[in-house]
């Protein structure tokens, strides 16, 4: 037998004795919650869901309510007051949750971060333009390169967000450091209670240049129109244009930062560097969580910038790090399709993953949910699913009724790659 071919089996084998798995939907920020407001969540939360659904799961697969903390939008008191609400929830209505925590995609909150422009708003500093992304290396006797002044994001329709993050810059990593750090160790406090604990999910999509993109001189239309979207380029994503998407190359500042290129190092950036890069930042939180005394059985990272065709963008080995397990966003198919990652787990030697961010590729049927669901959690030993989001499917009686059957009958299986 092939020695690939013996590595998957031994997966599958491994994959057979897996614990407890975690169906979650995620609660959108800021609709039925809101990070800033502990009171917005209550046992009630949790509980309308479950009743919803019409049940809270069984022994092998359990009902899970997910939140994304963005711990740069919030004060961390008032943050870590809202995580002490959550778990309070989990506890009184004995049904689990994931936690996400996040200091990258949503930082308008911290103006003192990326303001290095304009001396009229709130927390201007030149110096700040080391925490934001560039075009371009630091070339001749300048200490940085040309700094982004704005960025876009498409969640389903484009807006601008602040500029896209160094994600090594120095001040920027102490900043998420302060945030993260109390959180995991309320998390930690608290995860004795470990049925209840389903994970915690460090990123949120970490990458660069995908959620937070730039279009060329992009800076323009900051200085021209900056209340004002309705001038702003607008195109499709284009992954067959590799890393960048079809916008403007990022990365130079991090990897800069980082130390991944030395001064004067003026090569082009590949998506083996971006990769290394989104590795580093996920290694370091989850190192931070670990420290804090999170269970390393219960520590997801979230990588991003995994599309096909797969060989032109970050592979799905970048989500690998020592104290944790991978996750990865599936909106296109069920991961049993994406030979890559079975190949880049079985290399690795893992089988525990998550889908920490999952939308239904189908029709909407009732049949499509149970199946794409099915194949996702019976994919080498996937810990749990996350469904994006409840908003969406609340009021859906085809995935309603899908999630009601597979919470209610679950049974283990040997796995399927």
């Amino acid at each position: 037998m092939p020695r690939s071919a013996l590595a998957v089996c031994l997966l599958l084998l491994l994959g057979m004795a897996h614990a407890r798995q975690y169906l979650c939907v995620n609660l959108a920020p800021g609709q039925e919650w809101n990070q800033d407001r502990p009171q917005s969540v209550t046992p009630a939360l949790l509980a309308n869901i479950a009743k919803t659904i019409g049940t809270a799961g069984n022994a092998n697969l359990g009902l899970c309510v997910s939140f994304l903390l963005s711990v740069l939008q919030t004060p961390t008191p008032v943050l870590n007051a809202t995580l002490s609400a959550i778990l309070a929830a989990s506890a009184a209505t004995n049904i689990s949750v994931a936690i996400g925590i996040d200091g990258q995609n949503w930082w308008e909150a911290r103006p003192d971060l990326w303001n290095w422009w304009d001396p009229a708003r709130p927390g201007y500093n030149p110096s700040n333009i080391a925490n934001v992304e560039w075009t371009d290396f630091a070339r001749g006797s300048n200490t940085s390169g040309p700094g982004i002044k704005i960025s876009w994001r498409d969640w389903g329709s484009q807006i601008r967000v602040a500029p896209g993050q160094n994600i090594h810059s120095p001040a920027v990593r102490a900043a998420t450091t302060a945030g993260a750090l109390p959180l995991f160790s309320t998390i930690a406090a608290w995860s004795r209670r470990e049925e209840l604990l389903a994970g915690v999910v460090v990123g949120w999509e970490t990458g660069i240049g995908v959620n937070a993109y730039y279009y060329p001189d992009g800076n323009s239309f900051e200085e021209r129109y900056p209340d004002d979207a309705s001038h702003d380029p607008n195109h499709p994503f284009r992954p067959e244009d590799g890393i960048t998407y079809g916008f403007q190359q990022l990365g130079f500042a991090a990897a800069t930062a980082a130390g991944l290129r030395a001064p004067g190092d003026t090569r082009p950036l590949a998506a083996a560097d971006i990769a290394v890069l989104s590795q580093w930042t996920l290694a370091n939180l989850t190192r931070l969580a670990r420290l804090a005394g999170v269970p390393t059985n219960r520590v997801f990272t979230h990588l991003g910038g995994n599309d096909p065709p797969y060989s032109l963008h970050v592979p799905f080995s970048a989500a690998f790090t020592p104290d944790s397990s991978p996750g990865w966003s599936f909106y296109r198919t069920t991961p049993n399709n994406i030979a890559e990652i079975g190949q880049q787990m079985a290399a690795a030697g893992r089988t525990t993953w998550a889908a920490v961010e999952w939308w239904l590729p189908g029709s909407g049927s009732q049949a499509d949910w149970t199946a794409s669901l099915t194949a996702t959690l019976r994919f080498l030993s996937c810990h749990m699913t996350l469904i994006f989001n409840w908003e969406s499917i609340a009021a859906a009686a085809p995935a309603l009724a899908a999630l009601q059957v597979l919470l209610a009958t679950w049974h283990i299986e040997p796995t399927v790659a």
